[in-house]
């Protein structure tokens, strides 16, 4: 199922929806910050790029500025301003299920979608101390799946649901529909959150679901583990897990799994803190803002390969835990996480295979293919 463009009738019902969710969830006070907030910037900042966009000779622009429509530059803008400036508490509103889920059925509803075309299932895992939860996406939840695309959201580690990504997760498994696989499945983790918990919580969340997904397929040649951003970094961080053996097993306790066929990172967040980050003009990641989300995840291991994957120079570690195809990585050239994802590939690509696909314009992490 791929829905069409977000419309202004959407972003009308996406405001009554978050207007109710900002005062159920955050409370009066909050919501009322909130507005008190983004007013200046609506009112005097916003209108000052809208203009900027015809004065600046087109050569000059960013490509994604020069490329994108109004309402593409205009939606980054507020959401670079709100990753830079809103508490995390309510920017956590916008990608949570209770926002996400009715608008996706108001979208389906509008398209003439009355019911999921796939099946959903939400699932619980628990093995000694680690517990944690994900949603199932299955053609046909009877039979074994011939392919499944174990995907890790991204948010920084302190934002994001499984639920904000489900329309994009519909579309991918659409497209996997149309490739030619006859059952395909999609298995999106839900981990939990900074800062309720912190590294090593969400690596070890990360690989009870991978054990979860080969419990489900009994074959790793069969399943794609993926991610964005964050995810990235757990998708790395889960890899590396794998090759760390004591005594047959894991150091957080759960038995050594084999590798998964492909890995597609995408703007992969690969060093939790690194002077190479760009400081972009379109990116809505900022990048003071992105460290201190990182230090919040990391702690004392911020500088540690344990919980940021690319101070890792175990080339023989990389190599043992090296997808059976390798790496996709695909990343836009204006995004502040760029340098990193070159580095990542010069490094690897001379022991392993690795694949980088830059765009001519900035992914940035999925709102542009949302919208």
């Amino acid at each position: 199922m791929i829905l069409g463009p977000v419309s202004l009738l959407d972003c009308a019902v996406a405001g009554i929806i978050l207007a109710h969710q900002l005062l159920f969830t955050a409370g009066l006070s909050n919501a009322l910050d909130l507005v008190i907030r983004l007013l200046p910037f609506v009112v005097f900042k916003l209108p000052f790029h809208f203009l900027a966009r015809y004065v600046r000779p087109r050569v000059a622009q960013p490509w994604f500025i020069a490329e994108s429509t109004i309402f593409e530059d205009m939606v980054i803008r507020v959401v670079r301003y709100g990753f830079m400036n809103l508490p995390v508490k309510t920017i956590r509103v916008l990608l949570s299920k209770q926002f996400a889920y009715p608008l996706l059925r108001w979208r389906m509803f509008r398209s003439g979608h009355f019911r999921f075309p796939v099946h959903l299932q939400e699932k619980s895992m628990e093995l000694g101390g680690t517990s944690t939860t994900g949603l199932w996406i299955k053609q046909d939840p009877g039979q074994e799946p011939d392919v499944v695309i174990y995907y890790i959201h991204g948010g920084g580690f302190a934002l994001g649901s499984c639920y904000f990504y489900l329309e994009f997760l519909l579309a991918m498994h659409h497209l996997l529909r149309k490739a030619g696989f006859e059952n395909p499945a999609i298995f999106a983790l839900e981990y939990t959150l900074i800062p309720e918990k912190t590294h090593p919580t969400q690596v070890n969340q990360a690989a009870l679901g991978y054990r979860h997904v080969l419990g489900e397929v009994k074959d790793a040649s069969k399943v794609c583990i993926a991610g964005d951003s964050a995810g990235g970094t757990l998708t790395l961080s889960l890899l590396l897990e794998l090759g760390k053996k004591t005594d047959g097993c894991q150091l957080n306790g759960i038995t050594t799994l084999a590798v998964p066929r492909l890995a597609v990172l995408i703007s992969p967040w690969i060093t939790l803190v690194s002077n190479i980050h760009y400081p972009s003009e379109v990116d809505y990641l900022e990048r003071d803002t992105l460290w201190k989300y990182g230090k919040a995840y990391g702690g004392s291991a911020v500088d540690d390969c344990t919980a940021s994957p690319g101070l890792c120079g175990d080339g023989d570690l990389w190599r043992a835990v090296s997808p059976q195809r390798g790496y996709f990585i695909v990343y836009g050239e204006d995004e502040t996480l760029a340098p990193d994802a070159e580095t990542f590939i010069q490094t690897r690509a001379a022991i392993q295979d690795v694949l980088g696909f830059v765009t001519a314009t900035s992914s940035l992490k999925f709102i542009k293919l949302m919208i």
